[in-house]
């Protein structure tokens, strides 16, 4: 206990006490000991449910994150998120699987953003990407760069959480694969997805199980 916290409680016993003095013939102090004990039960009732629906509460299909909807058209994203900040391209060759960030005013010659299938919302602590595929939104992630809860959680993780607590809160994922020193979850009942570093969650998000 910090001296702090013992000056305060110390401080509350002794007006209590003082209280009580002062109004001990006047107050029914039974009655308000007795109505102080139920309204601490109700409330600790009502956080321990609390509690239990959080940890145990079975996750639905997750369809919707960060205020986008999957199948969503890209006119709706823009009409809803605006313009993004940067668009991606697929590389090729040796390099297969990864992505050139293009910034919106380096657009290759004669494209528009409509063009291509990787958006990227660049913001000061987080990022959101988008993937569509025939111009529908399919894939939505949230990168988070020091993993301080930046992103909206998914099924109840969010970005700093350890993999610890993704087990307790989804179980064991179907599918699970170690890269380099990343590791991803799959889960397809939930629609879910995350990365993992250092067993602490910095990419999280949501996809069509279709693709």
């Amino acid at each position: 206990m910090s001296t702090g916290l013992g000056i305060f409680l110390s401080s509350l016993v002794f007006a209590l006490i003082l209280l009580y003095l002062i109004t001990r013939d006047r107050w029914n102090w039974w009655r308000i000991g007795v109505g102080a004990l139920v309204v601490g039960c109700l409330i600790g009732v009502a956080a321990g449910g609390s509690y239990a629906w959080n940890r145990f509460a079975p996750v639905s299909k997750q369809t919707e994150y960060a205020g986008l909807r999957l199948g969503m058209t890209m006119d709706e994203t823009k009409y809803i998120k605006g313009f993004p900040s940067q668009v991606y391209k697929e590389l090729e060759g040796e390099r297969k699987g990864l992505r050139r960030m293009i910034a919106l005013k380096e657009l290759e010659k004669g494209k528009k953003i409509e063009d291509y299938n990787l958006w990227g919302y660049e913001n000061t602590s987080y990022r959101i990407d988008l993937d569509f595929d025939k111009n529908k939104l399919i894939v939505i992630r949230c990168y988070s760069g020091d993993k301080l809860e930046r992103c909206p959680p998914v099924g109840g993780i969010r970005d700093g959480d350890s993999e610890q607590q993704v087990v307790k809160k989804l179980g064991q994922p179907f599918a699970a694969s170690i890269e380099g020193v990343t590791k991803k979850m799959w889960y397809p009942d939930v629609g879910a997805f995350f990365y993992l570093t250092q067993e602490t969650v910095y990419i999280l998000g949501i996809k069509d199980t279709v693709h």
